[in-house]
């Protein structure tokens, strides 16, 4: 599976690895779909382009199970994504407006999980 030996299974490599028929039966017994691979790595992977193996177990304990958890997980991922980039772009306007306001610029808000994003500061 690994085949440049640094520990993480990279998209080629995966794609590659779905070939194997004992590997495709596996990922079925985990109620997986081998035949879409690139949908398969992209709910896999966290982000970096490549699956370790703690990303593999996480990634198929929380795809078992029905399809629609396999549909869910995606649009998750980009809630995650568009969560962080609505932070930047908040921090980005609190900047601007203390600057429009004469202030000293704004301490950064870390994260940003669970914050209510507000026009006033």
């Amino acid at each position: 599976a690994d085949t440049s030996g640094d520990g993480v299974v990279s998209k080629e490599e995966f794609q590659h690895l779905l070939e194997n028929p004992m590997v495709r039966t596996f990922l079925s017994t985990l109620e997986l779909d081998p035949s879409e691979s690139s949908k398969l790595f992209d709910m896999l992977d966290d982000g970096d382009g490549t699956i370790s193996p703690e990303e593999f177990v996480e990634g198929a304990m929380r795809c078992k199970g029905s399809a629609r958890a396999q549909d869910v997980i995606p649009i998750l991922k980009s809630l995650k994504h568009l969560n962080k980039m609505l932070h930047d772009l908040y921090e980005e306007f609190r900047h601007f407006k203390s600057a429009a306001e004469g202030g000293p610029p704004p301490e950064r808000v870390e994260g940003g999980r669970g914050r209510r994003l507000s026009l006033r500061s």
